[in-house]
């Protein structure tokens, strides 16, 4: 048992790589195929209000948003970005195979982001609670119905629960170092989802 700990303190940052591309793959399957949810036309129309106004006015492009949504729209909207660039480099266009719409696109930026969750606790608390116990509580929220259900949607839920949880853990790290530069983060990261 213990050659097994010993390798996982080890190998930490493979494991946490292996764990968000396990966590991204379980969330990816079948995207595209589910129909639009209510919820999630709004945030597709938030996300391509937010491109239009930064190719007018960069510096107002988020102002017609209220918080919390603004890190979801941005989110979202690099989504569109990536997918619109994904279909330009592969020459897709509407109909074809692995062409991407919008809300293909934005329903695959929040997978990408939401999975970072079980990196972001496995690799900030193993020193604390060790790997084996973070490996294990990090597969079940990979494999858990409710948060695979809610990444693979284009809404807020997922995307603001990692920032919530590196708020709690940029805080919780900086009381226990005395670390004012912690402590700013923690205050940013919780500006960022608070109303």
């Amino acid at each position: 048992m213990n050659s097994v700990l010993k390798i996982l303190e080890k190998h930490r940052w493979l494991i946490a790589c292996t764990l968000y591309l396990l966590t991204i793959s379980i969330r990816l399957v079948g995207i595209t195929t589910h129909p639009l949810q209510t919820d999630e036309h709004h945030w597709v129309h938030r996300s391509s209000k937010v491109l239009t106004l930064f190719k007018s006015d960069p510096l107002n492009a988020t102002t017609h948003l209220g918080h919390p949504g603004v890190p979801a729209a941005l989110v979202m909207a690099a989504g569109e970005l990536a997918g619109k660039g994904w279909n330009k480099i592969l020459g897709e266009s509407t109909g074809d195979y692995f062409y991407l719409d919008g809300f293909s696109s934005t329903r695959i930026a929040n997978v990408v982001f939401s999975s970072l969750i079980t990196p972001l606790i496995f690799l900030s608390l193993s020193n604390l609670f060790g790997a084996l116990p973070l490996l294990v509580c990090c597969l079940f929220i990979s494999l858990g119905a409710y948060h695979i259900f809610l990444s693979r949607l284009a809404h807020i839920d997922t995307i603001q629960t990692v920032i919530v949880t590196a708020t709690i853990i940029a805080f919780f790290y900086s009381v226990e170092r005395q670390s004012l530069l912690l402590k700013l983060l923690a205050g940013f990261l919780w500006g960022l989802q608070s109303p």
